[in-house]
């Protein structure tokens, strides 16, 4: 016996006003735009209409901002990030002043007077005060030798695995240097396992600064939070969000990242830029994740 079929079809459209459904806020409700209609410029009386609703409007989430944790203030960071961009027509780098003002709301402590127009991002702290050991590379003649007989075999990859088991990253960066990008990579990762992690988290930004320049750009965001952590596995030397190493705080780290990043620009690290802040959004960092995304843009 043929069973009944049912033939789908379409009802009738309905057409609301979003208003109705998901009623703005005031500021919102009367946004003066939009910005750009069609190109990167805006008239004059436009934009600074637009900049006296921004101004209000970051002021309005300051106030809210004020004890209610991380995510709040990472909403007011977003917004002044974008409130630069309108002031410089759709531009985040490629001029001093812009890259500067960028800077200034990342990392507004590096900023102080007298610290140049470049700044130093103390935030990371003085290593250089802090014992870590003698560390010093020293010429060990025997693995100097090996490494010039390898040389003279014309086998270069073995002299630069040689000098990176005897810990002589001058000679296997030189070397590798000269053999090409992906073992010069390959030994700029042993490099920051071995002589920047070490030092200890505050200098996870910088290894992930390293990783950028190196062309590791998927890579630098272990740097941050470990691939074993990010899959819920206890990390290395401790234990994920819900044991002793709180990775939160790891995150926290990415204003210093960024503006080490930005500060210090290398072909290709719009890649790591797309990269960290997919890692900032995967944790529910959504606003600082997309601070990321308007510079990848």
């Amino acid at each position: 016996m043929q069973q009944p079929v049912i033939k789908c079809s379409p009802g009738e459209v309905k057409i609301r006003s979003i208003k109705e459904l998901l009623p703005f806020e005031k500021p919102e409700g009367i946004f003066p735009g939009p910005a750009w209609s069609g190109s990167r410029s805006t008239n004059k009386a436009k934009k600074k209409e637009l900049l006296t609703w921004f101004t209000d409007k970051i002021e309005d989430l300051e106030r809210r901002a004020q004890g209610k944790g991380t995510r709040a203030e990472e909403k007011v960071l977003l917004w002044k990030v974008v409130r630069t961009l309108l002031e410089n027509d759709g531009v985040l780098e490629g001029n001093l002043e812009v890259e500067k003002a960028v800077r200034t709301i990342l990392s507004p402590e590096t900023m102080e007077e007298g610290m140049g127009d470049h700044g130093a991002f103390s935030a990371m702290g003085d290593l250089s005060s802090t014992t870590y050991g003698p560390n010093i590379e020293r010429a060990d003649p025997q693995a100097i030798k090996t490494i010039k007989n390898n040389l003279l075999k014309g086998d270069r990859a073995a002299a630069v695995w040689h000098a990176v088991d005897r810990k002589l990253w001058s000679h296997a960066l030189l070397i590798s240097g000269t053999v090409g990008r992906d073992l010069w990579k390959q030994v700029v990762q042993e490099f920051v396992k071995n002589e920047v992690k070490t030092l200890g988290e505050d200098a996870d930004s910088l290894a992930a600064l390293y990783e950028t320049f190196a062309g590791n750009w998927e890579e630098c965001v272990d740097k941050l939070v470990s691939a074993s952590a990010r899959m819920g596995m206890p990390m290395l030397g401790g234990a994920s969000r819900s044991g002793g190493v709180n990775i939160d705080e790891k995150l926290d780290r990415w204003r210093e990242t960024l503006g080490l990043i930005l500060s210090n620009r290398s072909p290709g690290d719009a890649e790591s830029i797309l990269a960290l802040g997919k890692l900032l959004v995967g944790y529910d960092r959504v606003e600082a994740g997309h601070i990321w995304y308007v510079i990848f843009l």
